[in-house]
Parts: structure tokens; C-alpha cells; sequence
């Protein structure tokens, strides 16, 4: 916590190869006191701008209810969605307006542009998180260098002058991995980060070469608009923005502002987090983006995302990258069966399907 305290992003790095669990709270620390430099530097090694504070603040909302118009900008930049919420409905710029903050209120306001209605595919969408990942320095991806014993080899070593060939994404559902699974600890919480032992010039200790799934990266996105009913054949839709507005749409139109045509207006039985987990009967307004033609059901009185939760996997041993979404099923090498039972920012949660014990792949890349 110090280097956030004392907005030192040099050594960042440093203290990720002690504690990588840490960086979330370290990442919502800096967005309190502002400390931008500090934040970029926490995401590039796995710091999370989706972690939330115990209360539901992002680190957006936090560095923009207390005024940080840099800090507010760094983190728009770098992916933290302006359209988020909190457990009481509150976006940033709600909080950063109840603050008396009014430039950044401005800035957190402006209205809703075309790719923040757009709808993408699985596969675009792992084309586009494989490649920040491709683009980050080497030692942020994946950490300091590991420290391989004398007279070993390393199966993941290229030759010299050349990278390992990173093939796109697939899904992991239905697929026999050749390599284990691993785990970590259980859930990690928001702690504070630990003390380097014996200093900053304290040599790192030396750590086997990983091998198995590691969690890449992680996204989620929130669209600027909200289904609140359906009533007689139209979509009453709430639109953010700069003015903030409820418009009502019949089936075949299109939402305002966006490329999103309503396709199908109809009413299931839907269960989740916001009625506790219990059947519900919900109206569910399906769009289509005309851009894209990939489409998605939006469901009354829930907070529209463009996507569900997913996760980049990567299996360390062959290089091979994966899709990961809650649901989905696959084979470790040994025959044991698992499937998705979570996606979270910070990590993904596997289920073995035979014993129903759960573990934990955690956060491990730059930039979420």
C-alpha cells in the first residue's frame, strides 16, 4: 500500500511477484487518492478495473466521486465503462454529480457513441482481448521472469529471434485439453498488499515454471440503455447520456442513437442474481446490431450488458487460448470432467462435474 500512498509506480512491479491477490485493492486504493500513474501501472500487471469496493464502487466511481478528473480519464481509457452501476443504480457520473464534481460529471456524460451500443461476437470478441494481451510488454503478461532450475528445460521457449505462434481463441466448451488443470487459493478478497520481505532491493524468490489454464483477461461490458417494461407490442427503453430519457419502441424499430433494432418482444421464466436466484417471469426484448448481426436479449429491469461475463484462458503448456463463459464444459487431459460455474473479474471458478468440488483459476494478465 505504500507505493500507492506514496504514488510510486516503479515498483509496482516488484510487488506483484509477491502477492498478485492484492493488486485489486491496491488498484482501488490509487483511484481514492487519485494516483493515475499508479493505476496504469497496476493494470498492466493484472489489477482489475472491474474489482469493486465492499460497498459496489468500481474503481471509476470511486476516483470520480472524489474529484480525480485525471485518474477518471486514465481509467475510461484503458476499459472502465462509464454505463456501470452500483448495487443502487447509480453510475459514475450519479456519484460524481452528488459530489458537486461538475467537470467530471460533463465528461462522464457525453452521449452514448455508436461502439457503445455495438454487439459483438464471441470471436471478435477474443480476437480483440488476444491481441491487448499480444501488445503488452512480455514481462508484464505474465510477471517477472520465472527462475528455471539449472539443467531443465523450458517447454515454452522459442528460439532465439522468434515468439511462440498464438493461434485465435476458441471455446473451451466440449474441448479435451492435453495439459492439467490448476488452481489457486480460495477467493481472494480486497486486502491491503503486502511489504516487499527485506526491502525493495530484496531479491524476488525463485518460482516454478507454471503449467496449466491461467485466466488472460476478463470482460464485461454494460450497454447505455435499460429495457424498464414491454407494454402493448412496445419496448419502453431507458437511454443514458447527456440527457437522460425513456423512449418507447415497437418490435422492427430501432433503438435511438444505436444500430440496435428490436427483433423479438416476448416473456420467459428467467432466474439470477437480482430476484435471488428464484424463477421468475420476466418480458425479455431481443435486439439484433446491424452492424454486426450478432444478437442479444435484453431483460426488463436488469442492467443491459452487451455480453455475458467471459474470461481468455490460456493452457501455459501449449500455448493454446480459450473462451470461457459460465456454462460451458471441458476434459483435463486425466479424463476429469469440469465445467464453468463462475466468471468473475478477478477469476474464473471450475466445478469437477463427478465430485462437485470447486477450485479457482485466478487473474493473471494486464489490463483487467
Amino acid at each position: 500500500m505504500l507505493a500507492v500512498k506514496e504514488g510510486r509506480p516503479e515498483v509496482i512491479g516488484d510487488l506483484a511477484v509477491y502477492d498478485r491477490d492484492d493488486l485489486d485493492g491496491a488498484l482501488l486504493a490509487a483511484a481514492l487518492l487519485g494516483q493515475s500513474k499508479v493505476i496504469d501501472e497496476l493494470t498492466n500487471y493484472g489489477g482489475s478495473i472491474y474489482a469493486r469496493m465492499d460497498d459496489g464502487r468500481t474503481a471509476l466511481m470511486v476516483a470520480a466521486e472524489n474529484g480525480h478528473t485525471e485518474a477518471v480519464k486514465l481509467l475510461m481509457e484503458i476499459g472502465s465503462n462509464r454505463f456501470t452501476t452500483d448495487p443502487e443504480g447509480h453510475t459514475a457520473a450519479d456519484l460524481a454529480a452528488a459530489a458537486g464534481h461538475a467537470e467530471i460529471v460533463t465528461l462522464l456524460s457525453a452521449e452514448p457513441t455508436q461502439g457503445e451500443f455495438a454487439l459483438q461476437s464471441d470471436q471478435q470478441l477474443g480476437t480483440e482481448m488476444a491481441a491487448s494481451l499480444d501488445s503488452a510488454p512480455a514481462a508484464i503478461k505474465s510477471g517477472p521472469t520465472p527462475l528455471i532450475p539449472e539443467g531443465t528445460s523450458d517447454p515454452q521457449a522459442a528460439a532465439p529471434g522468434k515468439s511462440p505462434a498464438k493461434q485465435a481463441p476458441e471455446s473451451i466448451d466440449g474441448v479435451d485439453l492435453t495439459g492439467a488443470v490448476t488452481s489457486s487459493a480460495d477467493v481472494p478478497g480486497v486486502r491491503e498488499p503486502l511489504a516487499v520481505p527485506g526491502g525493495k532491493d530484496a531479491t524476488p524468490p525463485a518460482v516454478a515454471k507454471p503449467v496449466g489454464l491461467v485466466m488472460r483477461s476478463y470482460r464485461q461490458r454494460e450497454l447505455p440503455v435499460e429495457i424498464t417494461h414491454v407494454e402493448g407490442g412496445n419496448a419502453q427503453v431507458k437511454l443514458r447520456g447527456a440527457k437522460p430519457r425513456e423512449v418507447s419502441v415497437a418490435q422492427g424499430g430501432t433503438i435511438p442513437g444505436s444500430r440496435l433494432q428490436i427483433v423479438g418482444l416476448r416473456r420467459k421464466m428467467h432466474s439470477g442474481k437480482e430476484n435471488l436466484g428464484k424463477l421468475t417471469e420476466v418480458s425479455v426484448v431481443e435486439v439484433e446490431d446491424s452492424a454486426t448481426g450478432v444478437r442479444r436479449e435484453l431483460i426488463a429491469g436488469v442492467p443491459a450488458s452487451a455480453h455475458d461475463p467471459v474470461a481468455l484462458v490460456e493452457d501455459q503448456s501449449t500455448g493454446r487460448r480459450f473462451m470461457a463463459s459460465p456454462g460451458q464444459h471441458f476434459t483435463a487431459s486425466d479424463g476429469t470432467r469440469y465445467v464453468v460455474a463462475d466468471v468473475r473479474p478477478n477469476q474464473i471458478v471450475l466445478e469437477n462435474e463427478a465430485t462437485k468440488v470447486t477450485q479457482t483459476l485466478p487473474l493473471r494478465g494486464p489490463r483487467g
